[in-house]
């Protein structure tokens, strides 16, 4: 099966949004400003490869998801969990938290930020949640009503009952920060139910083909403008997951939508220059570590900053911290890219196959005694 580079490009621009927008940065694009998609962006090219015809035993499906995803942020948040008790220690007072087994196993599925290095974290779980309903429940709730009947009816209904349940959670957020009622316990519910009609319209749209509308400039240009005049009525297109810096429900709906459809068109023309889709392309096929780990880097500038005098360790007040953000933030970018491409690539890959080695021929020493 040959590689979609335009996923790889689209992915490498979500997680340099991702960046951007913890480094303080509206990248200049104003309609299209990280706040206005990064996350549904990701829960919809997660649904590019999810097939709801096709049955999968739920066993398999569930290991397969905790190894892909919690075993790393679980991992992460132990040695993040670790890494904060030194910190506080020689002054970085803000990332003072006690070292608790039930925050590491159970603080990622809530708030994600008790380490604060971790606290991107919370999108882990959640996908995890939904791709495993995604493949225990729904593809059996769609091969049982699509029998002898309209696969595209079904469809239909179900991306319009996703759409539904997501503009009720978004509504539901609105009016829990307006009346000062914020739960989090049901914060992670909220994100859950609103993620579900992107991973459905990222499935929808690699079945149907929808990405043959975006291959021409006259409709990323009308796509950009409909933005802006979103963006000119709105005053504000920036919305978090959980928390409600937006106007209505609708609006992190359609700003998502949009912008998802624009840059999948602008990722399609970048995939064709052979630079950018080895750069974004690399970017995006390493986009889980970035996740993982740009916070830290972020934190690795503020430390070089403390060394040669020009903040305290009091100074870093938390992972967001940026010296000068105005002119810096382009360079906490590239460095928190960067760090975290290279831990992956000189630290954990190194480790992982080392493990994995020596599990191996422990397994076969043992199968060998055994015989």
């Amino acid at each position: 099966m040959v590689r979609n580079l335009s996923v790889d490009v689209l992915r490498g621009i979500g997680i340099l949004s991702v960046v951007a927008g913890h480094a303080s940065s509206g990248v200049a694009l104003y309609p299209f400003t990280p706040y206005s998609f990064h996350m549904p962006l990701f829960f919809f090219l997660s649904g590019i490869f999810f097939s709801e015809q096709r049955i999968e035993k739920i066993g398999p499906v569930i290991v397969k998801n905790v190894r892909a995803l919690l075993l790393y942020s679980t991992f992460f948040y132990f040695a993040y969990a670790c890494l904060c008790q030194i910190l506080a220690y020689y002054g970085f007072t803000a990332f003072a938290e006690p070292f608790s087994v039930q925050k590491i196993f159970m603080n990622q599925f809530g708030g994600s930020g008790a380490y604060l290095f971790t606290a991107a974290y919370w999108f882990i779980p959640c996908l995890f949640f939904v791709r495993v309903y995604f493949s225990v429940v729904h593809a059996r709730l769609f091969v049982l009503l699509s029998r002898g009947g309209s696969g595209l009816f079904v469809s239909t209904a179900f991306l319009l009952s996703y759409l539904l349940v997501g503009l009720a959670a978004v509504g539901y957020s609105v009016n829990m920060y307006d009346t000062q009622t914020v739960d989090w316990d049901k914060i992670p519910y909220l994100r859950f139910a609103f993620a579900l009609f992107f991973y459905y319209l990222g499935a929808l749209f690699q079945k149907y083909n929808c990405q043959r509308f975006l291959k021409h400039v006259v409709v990323l240009v009308s796509l950009y403008v409909i933005q802006q005049q979103f963006w000119v009525a709105a005053g504000n297109l920036d919305f978090w997951m959980q928390a409600s810096k937006y106007q209505n429900a609708y609006l992190p709906v359609v700003s998502s939508v949009l912008s998802i459809a624009f840059f999948y068109g602008v990722s399609d023309i970048l995939a064709r220059n052979e630079s950018c889709s080895k750069l974004l392309g690399y970017i995006g096929r390493n986009s889980f570590p970035v996740l993982l780990h740009h916070l830290f880097g972020f934190f690795l500038i503020n430390v070089v900053l403390c060394m040669v005098g020009v903040i305290k360790p009091a100074d870093v007040t938390g992972p967001y911290y940026q010296w000068d953000t105005v002119h810096s933030w382009p360079f906490y970018i590239a460095i928190g890219t960067l760090i975290s491409l290279a831990i992956d690539r000189y630290l954990v890959q190194p480790v992982t196959r080392s493990s994995k080695q020596l599990l191996a021929s422990k397994w076969k020493a043992l199968r060998a005694g055994r015989c």
